[in-house]
């Protein structure tokens, strides 16, 4: 008796061990995941007052020549960007349960990884940008601002001069090459030793949510699949210029993609007008969008590659233009334009979605407005050109067009192997890049070895945006028309991809727009369609 009185109290304690073990646990739980989602509450508001100040510090490099210094800003935030706060991230990733959590965690995530990166390198990334936006070429025409050069070269007649200005940036590039070799070698250390990725491909290929090896087996089958169509339009462009195949060289390619002969059909009066009819007739009213400034100041220092900053999305977005004449300035603000829109009309109120993730989606919209230059209809209608001249330009752009998409194939395959061939990149450079464009290696084009490679892979962002938009603007065409860029109700319809922000990765980007995987051969059909409608006779 006694001992089953015993058992049945030693059962009762056990008991209540059991229970009070089993009750505690998820108080605990949730003490912990409330306790981690604080700490992560708090990084987020701090990353995002970094990032809205970092962007104003690059808005001011870029457009005023200001001295870039994100080093100090990395030193006065030294909590922000560390392994720490990676193992946290990865603590509250094991307790969140919805998709929307999970995915702003692996954002963040994601962002502080590349950030632990560049902040590693942040002194030496601001001397490079500095040496860009101050340095001066010395030329028989005197100092030329480095950002002036490639316009200088691009207006150039004469061959000899071309390759004669090309060579004068030799010693700006020795001196930045320098510099650029050590950046990428700490990097790669930091990602390797530090982080401990396998590789930096391995580490670019997680920044830019992209299986690498299956997209560089696309892009090598874009580049086979268009080698004829690009070798007979390059050869048709150089007998235009007066060259060949035998005596073209990267300092040539300049000179032909500026093309003014047809800077008469793009006014430079004109590109504002232009640019507000254009829009108000898709349904954007420009001039009402307050939290859009364009800057098409011509300065010195300024940075000839237009760009977008979003300082504050949605409520400070910046368009910088720095017009060297004709459609080229067109092309630009209407790119910029794209992105623009974008964040400006986003609706997100999660900083993940509003700045974080791939920027795919961004790049095919901007694609997407550039690409009105292609139009035959708006060359037509905004711009009056006349039948004749739509179809010479449109021959040209078809060039132009298949010349961009494929360099950055070869770029992207040329980074995909630079960090395990450092020691050979620049031949690799040149030799994979000449290959593909069919200018001939010049020694001038290894100066462009590093400086020509874009921050983890970005050239996988708009290799996928060209694809993508081609495959969009078939969309758009069978719901508005082949004028579907002359339609008010188009803005409604754009407003739905602009309000989700970044929140589309590529898989449910292509889904939204119709269809089941991204694939190349849109684009090679859009370049083909192009090219067909040059050679029509009437």
């Amino acid at each position: 008796m006694k001992n089953n009185i015993f058992s049945l109290v030693v059962l009762f304690v056990i008991t209540i061990i059991t229970l009070s073990i089993f009750m505690g646990c998820p108080g605990a739980k949730r003490d912990e995941l409330e306790f981690l989602r604080s700490e992560v509450d708090s990084l987020r508001t701090d990353i995002k007052d970094f990032i809205v100040e970092s962007n104003r510090l690059e808005f001011d490099n870029y457009v005023y020549g200001s001295k870039l210094n994100l080093n100090n800003l990395y030193k006065k935030s030294p909590h922000l960007f560390t392994i720490e706060n990676i193992n946290t991230l990865n603590a509250l990733l094991k307790l969140e349960q919805r998709p929307e959590r999970v995915d702003r965690l692996e954002r963040l995530k994601v962002h502080v990884y590349s950030e632990i990166v560049k902040k590693a390198t942040s002194k030496l990334s601001d001397k490079i940008e500095n040496q860009m936006s101050s340095g001066l070429v010395h030329t028989d025409r005197g100092a030329i601002p480095f950002y002036n050069m490639r316009s200088l070269i691009a207006n150039e007649l004469s061959q000899p001069k071309r390759e004669k200005l090309f060579k004068s940036m030799n010693s700006i590039y020795k001196e930045l090459n320098s510099d650029y070799r050590r950046l990428f070698q700490i990097r790669n250390k930091i990602i390797l030793d530090s982080l401990g990725f396998k590789s930096f491909n391995q580490f670019g290929a997680m920044i830019r949510s992209e299986n690498f090896n299956k997209f560089s087996k696309s892009i090598e089958g874009f580049i086979n699949s268009t080698h004829d169509l690009y070798f007979v339009l390059l050869d048709d462009i150089l007998r235009a210029h007066k060259l060949s195949r035998d005596n073209f060289y990267r300092y040539d390619v300049y000179r032909i993609l500026r093309n003014d002969k047809f800077d008469k059909s793009f006014p430079k009066d004109s590109l504002i007008s232009v640019w507000k009819s254009s829009l108000s007739a898709m349904g954007f009213e420009i001039d009402s969008m307050r939290n859009i400034v364009l800057d098409m100041e011509n300065r010195p220092t300024k940075n000839p590659r237009a760009a977008c900053f979003t300082i504050e999305v949605p409520t400070d977005i910046r368009i910088s233009i720095k017009p060297i004449g004709g459609f080229d300035d067109y092309a630009a603000l209407f790119h910029e334009t794209g992105h623009a829109l974008h964040y400006a009309l986003t609706t997100e109120e999660f900083m993940e979605f509003q700045y974080l993730g791939n920027y795919t989606s961004s790049e095919t919209y901007s694609f997407l407005f550039e690409h009105l230059l292609d139009e035959p209809g708006w060359l037509k209608n905004f711009l009056g050109m006349k039948d004749v001249d739509i179809k010479s330009f449109i021959k040209f752009r078809t060039f132009q067009r298949l010349y961009m998409a494929r360099r950055y194939c070869a770029k992207f395959l040329y980074e995909y192997q630079l960090i395990d061939s450092i020691n050979i990149a620049a031949n690799k450079y040149s030799e994979i890049l000449s290959t593909a464009l069919g200018y001939k290696p010049h020694p001038s084009d290894k100066n462009f070895y590093l400086d020509d490679v874009d921050d983890f892979f970005y050239t996988v962002d708009y290799l996928r945006a060209w694809f993508i938009e081609a495959m969009f603007k078939t969309k758009l065409r069978e719901l508005f028309g082949n004028d579907w860029f002359a339609n008010k109700s188009l803005a409604e319809y754009l407003q739905d991809y602009f309000a989700a922000g970044q929140r589309f990765y590529i898989d449910k980007f292509v889904q939204k727009i119709g269809f089941i995987d991204l694939d190349p051969k849109f684009l090679a059909n859009e370049v083909n369609s192009m090219r067909d409608f040059a050679r029509r006779r009437n």
